[in-house]
């Protein structure tokens, strides 16, 4: 899945997100031949009129088995459409208080903008406890449930749909459906060893990014069924994500969900490659997850550094990362990283956070 040429790449090592990917050149001959219609105009079969996008649509239900799927620009249009679709104005909605959608996604919670109601869950560990989510059923009714897999702030910990069970059948036995965010549910998969459509059963929607780790230019997969989805579809037209020939991006998508999940693997590999090349350092406390994936958090509070310059002195030798919070690095694996590009940043970390 790994870019060759078309786009020149500075020559660093990015490990801010694995997001900074950039097409394959399978992704680029895809692009450049895509079939292309109206994706804002439905067939009279329900389809879309773009042929790529419908292509990639049904692609993404086979895959998870779920009746539906709609293409979206991005990840968090994703998200905010879900909610939207399941939930009115003022609603409330358990979500985990560390998720991303919570923390980055705020724009469901503001009242200027989708004007949800957020009850928030401990979901440390990557997921809340079925005891919290009753409480929250008590007290406040939500009209949904959030759930994250891979969890991101949780250092990428991936699940196992029987780890949710308890969380499920609480909220089928309430009414309350269940949107996963799955940005790297892929990721998932392939760290639990188990099939993508058995990470979505127990789910009402879910979202797929297409963009992070399976390393599509842009757009996600929002999925569940055929009724959820045709609701669905006029709240992405309300929100800006209505697109006319959007073949032109879904074609890199159905490269990437036919590519070599093997490669998530290899992602996951280096990611232990820097965890272990980076351990020992005095203060610095590396963190992997309970079930590990393609993150890696380091914590530098018993160092003496501080973050903002640690990164510019990274940045300053070829070498990317960010702080998704005080005193934390995130390192993020990806196609486009070789054994030798993790191998020199851990060379380079080790350098600046010695000093």
């Amino acid at each position: 899945m790994a870019s060759e040429g078309w786009v020149r790449r500075l020559p660093m090592t990015d490990l801010r997100s694995d997001s900074v990917t950039l097409p394959s050149a399978g992704m680029r001959a895809a692009i450049v031949e895509a079939g292309l219609g109206d994706d804002a105009r439905q067939l009279p079969d329900g389809r879309s009129g773009d042929p790529t996008v419908a292509a990639l649509e049904q692609r993404a239900a086979d895959l998870f088995r779920t009746p539906a799927a709609l293409f979206m620009p991005s990840g968090t249009m994703a998200n905010l459409v879900a909610l939207r679709t399941w939930c009115p104005r003022g609603a409330a909605v358990a979500v985990g208080a560390t998720s991303h959608l919570f923390r980055r996604e705020t724009a469901a919670f503001d009242e200027e903008y989708l004007g949800l109601r957020a009850v928030t869950l401990d979901d440390r560990t990557g997921m809340p406890t079925e005891a919290d989510f009753r409480a929250a059923l008590a007290e406040h009714r939500p009209a949904l449930l959030c759930l994250e897999n891979t969890h991101n702030a949780a250092c990428g910990t991936a699940w196992h749909p029987e780890d949710a069970a308890p969380l499920y059948r609480g909220a089928s036995a309430a009414g309350v459906p269940v949107h996963l965010d799955g940005a790297r549910l892929l990721n998932a998969a392939v760290a639990v060893g188990s099939r993508p459509h058995e990470l979505a059963a127990g789910t009402d929607s879910l979202m797929i990014c297409l963009t992070k780790g399976l390393g599509a230019p842009l757009g996600a997969i929002l999925l569940g069924d055929a009724g959820f989805i045709e609701r669905a579809r006029p709240v992405r037209k309300l929100l800006g994500g209505q697109l006319h020939q959007a073949g032109v991006a879904a074609a890199a998508g159905i490269v990437a969900l036919d590519g070599d999940l093997g490669q998530l693997s290899v992602d996951h590999e280096r990611a232990a490659r820097l965890a272990a090349g980076l351990s020992g350092l005095a203060g610095v406390r590396v963190v992997t997850a309970a079930v590990p994936t393609n993150i890696v958090q380091l914590r530098l509070d018993g160092t003496g550094h501080d973050v903002r310059e640690v990164i510019d002195a990274l940045a300053s030798r070829d070498v990317l990362v960010q702080s998704p919070a005080a005193g934390v690095l995130r390192l993020v694996t990806h196609c486009d990283l070789s054994d030798a590009d993790v191998d020199r940043a851990v060379d380079v970390l080790r350098a600046v956070l010695d000093q």
